[in-house]
Formats: structure tokens, sequence, C-alpha cells
């Protein structure tokens, strides 16, 4: 039997007048090991917070206040018999919010807060094979269930509803990996996914992994991607659009590594090309990067670019690592640069 129960509070009154800020949180994790073959884990974490944004200071804010409580929970029968493995996971995350949108000096006060509710509760059941030597082969059920409710509660009691909506989501999928003759390494697999809303799509991928010679790899893939909007892309706040549609893209991907100097140095160089349809993205609706900003599909679109990182060991505390990207994209979204540079020194 495992334990580890913990409970914090933080609390500041902020730098300003009406810029507290509070949050009391725990979390507790439970194990129970019933033999070498099977164990059970389980975990809580509940975050209850209160905070005041005052605003700007040319530009101050009243009684802009946000109440939050949200919490996960999750539990897990692992087993494990050599060359059989899996394990059946129950999951739930939840949230509760209370808000006061607050208003400007020689502004009325609102006469309305605003509530919301959401969940993600899932399943997942997987178990894994090795067959024979080299070999895995995993197979899986997964079945999530999310959505939320918004509402303006008033003064008077009454409510204006504003969303209540709920996803229900199921996918089975089969991977499977095989080592061959010490330098060659095979992958496939496919996804089913099928949502309430969009119905049903197939999610292949693939790949292949060549060691020619020692510190050497070379590998391709090729995978699908999908993705349904989410509650807040669809229906929360200024930029949600209801019409939204997913996201899928194909991604096709080849990367050379070395390692050097007794595997002190090591640099990959990966080209990837991307062609997709209909990527989420945030859009100004006066067209000058201001809000309001509503959400949008780019429909087609193709990305194309290189990566290279480098990692340097210079002596047993110390190390460097180093990275950067090109990305060229046929409909530019924001928040993707088309140059990224990273450098950084850890000393341990």
């Amino acid at each position: 039997f495992s334990s580890f129960i913990s409970i914090n509070h933080d609390r500041t009154d902020g730098h300003r007048s009406n810029s507290d800020f509070n949050i009391t949180n725990g979390f507790a994790n439970l194990g129970y090991a019933f033999n070498e073959h099977y164990k059970m884990t389980g975990d809580v974490s509940l975050a209850k917070s209160k905070f005041q944004n005052p605003g700007k200071t040319f530009e101050p804010v009243i009684d802009n206040k946000m109440n939050i409580l949200r919490g996960t929970a999750s539990m897990a029968l692992e087993n494990n018999q050599g060359k059989m493995s899996g394990a059946l996971r129950l999951f739930y995350n939840w949230g509760n919010h209370k808000i006061n949108d607050g208003y400007n000096p020689g502004e009325e006060p609102l006469t309305y807060l605003f509530r919301s509710d959401d969940h993600n509760v899932g399943v997942q059941l997987y178990e894994s094979f090795r067959l024979f030597k080299g070999n895995n082969f995993t197979v899986g059920v997964d079945y999530k269930n999310w959505g939320g409710h918004a509402w303006n509660d008033n003064n008077d009691s009454s409510k204006k509803e504003l969303v209540d909506k709920t996803v229900n989501e199921t996918a089975g999928y089969a991977i499977m990996q095989q080592e061959l003759f010490g330098i060659l390494s095979l992958n496939a697999g496919v996804r089913y996914e099928h949502s309430s809303t969009y119905g049903g799509e197939w999610v292949p991928q693939g790949g292949v992994t060549v060691r020619p010679f020692e510190g050497n790899t070379i590998r391709a893939s090729v995978s699908k991607g999908f993705r349904s909007p989410n509650i807040r892309e669809m229906y929360m706040w200024g930029a949600a659009n209801a019409d939204l549609k997913p996201e899928s893209m194909v991604n096709y991907e080849v990367a050379v590594g070395q390692s050097f100097l007794g595997g002190d140095l090591y640099t990959e160089l990966t080209a990837f090309f991307i062609d997709g349809k209909d990527m989420i993205y945030s859009v100004s609706v006066n067209g000058d990067g201001r809000p309001p900003y509503k959400n949008l599909n780019t429909g087609t679109f193709t990305n194309k670019g290189i990566e290279f990182e480098a990692r340097y060991q210079i002596c047993k505390n110390l190390n460097l690592d180093m990275n950067y990207s090109y990305l060229h994209m046929s409909k530019p979204i924001p928040g993707a640069p088309g140059h990224k540079f990273y450098a950084g020194a850890t000393y341990m």
C-alpha cells in the first residue's frame, strides 16, 4: 500500500487595490499492489480559487471577481503478465465557475453573474501482447464524454441560458511494432474515431526506423491527425463559432540523427510536409489584430519546413542544447512563427 496526501493554501493582497488572490488546493494519491501482476492506483486533486481583476491603472474595473472550483480524479487497474500488460483507466475532470464581469466607474453594476459547469469523463482500456521476439501488438478502446453548461444567473433569481452541450466520443485502435535484424524497426497502426457530432473518421499511421551503423538513426513516418472543435472554441466567449468543422491533416516526416564524440554530441535534422484542412484559428474581425476575434477554419492548407536540434554533454555536470525550426505555411495563422530558435545550458 502507498499513499501521498498534500494540502496547501496561498494568498496575496496584490500589488494594487482590488487585486487580491487566494487558492486552496489538495491532492491525494493512493496505490495498492495485490501481487506482482496486478495493482490499483487512484488520485484526486481539488483547487478552490478566488481572485479579483482591478483592470488597467488608467481604466479600472469594479467588482470583476471570480470564484472557481476545479477538480480531477482518476483510477487505474494495471496488469503485467510478462508477455501481456495493460490497464483499465477511468478519469473525471470538472469545473464550476462563478464570475462577475465587473463594470467601469460611472456605469451601473451588472445585474447578473456568469455561471458555468464543465466536465470531461472517460474510460480507457488497452492491452499489449508480445507475440514473438521483437514484436509488440497493442489493442485498445477509449470512451470520452465532455461538455458544459453556461448561463447568466440574474439577481431576480431568473436565468438566461447561454449553452448546454454534451459530446460523446468513442475510439478503437490497434498498433503493431516489430524489431528486425537489430537495425530495423517497423510500426503501423490505425484508429477509428467516432463523434456524436461529426460522425466517424479513420486515423492511420505508419513508420520505419533504420540504424545502419553505430550512432546513426534514420526514420520516416506518415500519420494522420484529427481533432474535433472543443466546447470553448464553439460556444464560449466572444470568439466562439458553433459552425466550426473538425481539423484533419496528414503529416509526412523524414529525420536523420547522428551521435559524435562517443555519444556526447547528438544532432538531428528533420524535414516535414503537412497536407491538411480546416485548422482552427482566431482572427480579428476588423482585421487590425485587436478584439473582437472569431474562431474560423482555414480551409485546405499545406505546411512544410525543417527542424534541427543538437545536444552536447560538455562534462558530467554541464550540457548545452539548441534547436531551430523553419516553417512555411500556405495560410499563416497567429502564433506560428516562420523561424524559431532556442539555446540553453543546464548545470547540475
